[in-house]
Order: structure tokens, then sequence, then C-alpha cells
């Protein structure tokens, strides 16, 4: 007979911080003491789902060489997915002015690099904002690539379902680029195929073997620590030409961190290009 699940359990300090050390060596993501409540929280429903007995007994079966699919699970649980379409939208007006910087320049293949996707708002946002752009200068093409180390959150953003659109989205966006059906919103195929996804661990950076003439890398690295965080900034500045554009959230900043990178002003906010 099997034995019962403890689902009230808490978890021990030692758990947490193996945990912790899990979350880091497989994401880059530093999840702080004060917030050790998130694991108990996230992974208590995947005791059930992987028929473990204990935070222990899930940790050890997460150390199994062939535990893809169980690691994968826990950083989906334990990673922020909070996004919506145009986030920030001073940054996809820097995108536009990007565009007509590159048009001007005489560039008419240009290559932009959303880097950690969630469920598509982001890149989506990209498209929508390429499509206007192109549509008016159509010797202009664009290929946005879109990634996330998330599979299940990757479907999500591939089916492009959604039942909230968010605040920021243009009014007429929402009538001109999604069917309505009952309280689902399906973004239509013109901006969908617009888009590739791919999964991708941002830790594997070195591996990108890529270079994109933009970059939107947002509110994701603000929760690498240090000794992760400014060795992934050097190593992303190889993704992008010289005067390359790299967006990154609002609340993070490279300022003096690194000079691979020269910060840009657009209004009262700041966005990098890569040092020439």
């Amino acid at each position: 007979m099997d034995k019962p699940l403890i689902l009230d359990q808490e978890l021990s300090q030692e758990g947490f911080s193996l945990w912790q050390e899990f979350m880091v060596h497989h994401s880059g993501v530093l999840i702080p003491a004060e917030k050790s409540y998130l694991f108990q929280n996230r992974l208590r429903p995947l005791l059930r789902r992987y028929h473990c007995d204990s935070f222990e007994t899930l940790y050890e079966r997460a150390q199994a060489p062939d535990a893809t699919d169980l690691v994968g699970a826990v950083i989906e649980a334990m990673t922020t997915h909070e996004t919506s379409f145009f986030r920030d939208p001073w940054a996809f007006e820097a995108l536009t002015e990007e565009l007509e910087r590159l048009y001007r320049l005489g560039k008419r293949e240009v290559s932009i690099w959303s880097a950690a996707c969630s469920t598509g708002e982001e890149p989506y946002s990209i498209a929508m904002v390429v499509y206007e752009f192109c549509r008016k200068r159509p010797s202009m093409k664009c290929t946005i690539l879109a990634s996330d180390i998330a599979d299940d959150t990757l479907a999500k953003a591939r089916k492009a379902e959604y039942f909230r659109l968010g605040s920021y989205l243009p009014e007429d966006y929402a009538g001109r680029f999604f069917l309505r059906a009952d309280r689902r919103m399906t973004l239509r195929e013109e901006i969908r195929g617009m888009v590739d996804f791919e999964h991708f661990n941002l830790l594997d950076i070195r591996k990108r073997g890529k270079v994109f003439d933009i970059i939107f890398c947002r509110n994701v690295a603000l929760y690498f620590p240090n000794d992760i965080r400014l060795p992934f900034f050097q190593d992303l500045a190889n993704c992008l030409p010289a005067g390359g554009m790299l967006l990154v959230g609002s609340s993070e900043s490279m300022y003096r961190a690194t000079a691979r990178y020269e910060r840009a002003r657009h209004g009262n906010h700041f966005y990098y290009r890569r040092a020439r």
C-alpha cells in the first residue's frame, strides 16, 4: 500500500538551502531567505504530482540524471511569469525609434531577441510594433526569436490565447490583432507567425552563437546573484553587434557595471548599446 502523502509539512532551513542552491545552479535565480515560503507554497503541488512524501524526497528525485521533466517543473513553479502586453510602453517607443534609425542607415534585415519571453506578451508586442513599422516600409524584414527556460510557459506562448490584455495595449490593437471568443482572446495568425519560439537557458549564454540587432532581456537578470549577473551581461554583449541595442527592466541597471555597454536615454528612461 502506498505511503500517504504529507502535504502540510514545513520546509527545514537545510531544505531551503538545498533548494535555493538548486535554483541558482539550474536557472541562475536566487530566492532570498525572506522568501523561503515560496518553496513551500509552489513546490507542494509537485509532491503529489511526482508521488513524493516530502520536500527532501522531491529534491533527491530531482538530482537523478533522468529528472529533466521534474527539473523543468520546479523551475516553472519557482520562476516569476508576471508580464503584460506593452509593459513599460517607453521600451516599445524606443524600439520604434531604433527601427527608424536602422532603416535610415540602410539596414533592411533586422533581428530581435526576446530573451525571457514568458507567456508571449513581450515578443508579440514586439511583433505588433514591427508589423506596423514594416507595413509602411515593405523592404524592411525583421525576424523575432523568443526564448524561455520553462517549457510549459513556452507552450502557452505558442498557443497565444489570453484572458486579459492589460492596460498598456494600444486601444485599437485589441480589435485589429485579436479574435474574441467569450472571454478568450486569440492573437491573429499574422502576428503569431512573426515569432519563433525556442527553449533556452540564459545560463548557457556563451553557447548562444547568434548575433541580434536588438535584445529585450527585461526583469530576469535582476533575480541573478552578482557573481552570475555581471558575467552574464558581459557574455550577452557578444550577442550584439557594435552599437546594438539592449533593453533591460526599468529597475535594472548596468551603469558602471561593465565597460561593454554604453548607456543611452529615451526620455526619462535608459537602455544600453554595445560599446564600439
